[in-house]
């Protein structure tokens, strides 16, 4: 799983290093990569790598996801999917598998082609952005309202199909 994360930019002293430079820039950085390693049949989960960015686009995004992917499969893990926000960047970092690029739910696997690498966009992350635009536009009159559950009154004899 990949999100990004948008931080505050500013420099830092710790353990005798600074810290709080992008990456792949000589300027601050003002977001971070995350990528986070979650099993499928086993409870693990946890971060496996923080990369702070300050511009980033889809062929770099590429390019560390599938250094990613390659050094995973290289310690034993078996990488099944990668799971991302809808956002613009990652849907075109994901379309990079295929040769052409296209946007699809299984590609060959960089590791052994005759295996899938599936992606799957992160429904929950919709939701929130769905909720956040809403909530964010009282300014242009819009109102977002939950029902109140315990008064709503559900018709039983409609069928939706």
């Amino acid at each position: 799983m990949i999100d990004e994360i948008h931080i505050k930019p500013f420099l830092d002293y710790k353990g005798g290093n600074i810290v709080g430079m992008a990456y792949n820039s000589s300027n601050l950085a003002t977001s971070v990569q995350v990528f986070m390693l979650q099993s499928l049949f086993s409870p693990y989960k946890d971060v496996i790598h923080i990369v702070p960015i300050d511009t980033f686009d889809a062929s770099k995004l590429f390019d560390l996801m599938k250094k990613v992917i390659m050094g995973l499969e290289e310690k034993g893990f078996k990488v099944m999917g990668m799971v991302t926000d809808n956002n613009s960047i990652n849907r075109a970092e994901a379309s990079n598998f295929a040769n052409p690029p296209k946007l699809q739910v299984k590609y060959d696997h960089p590791a052994n082609k005759s295996r899938p690498l599936f992606y799957v966009i992160d429904s929950v992350h919709i939701l929130k952005c769905v909720r956040n635009n809403w909530l964010n536009n009282h300014k242009n009159g819009y109102y977002f309202y939950y029902p109140d559950f315990d008064t709503l009154y559900f018709d039983t004899s409609i069928t939706f199909l």
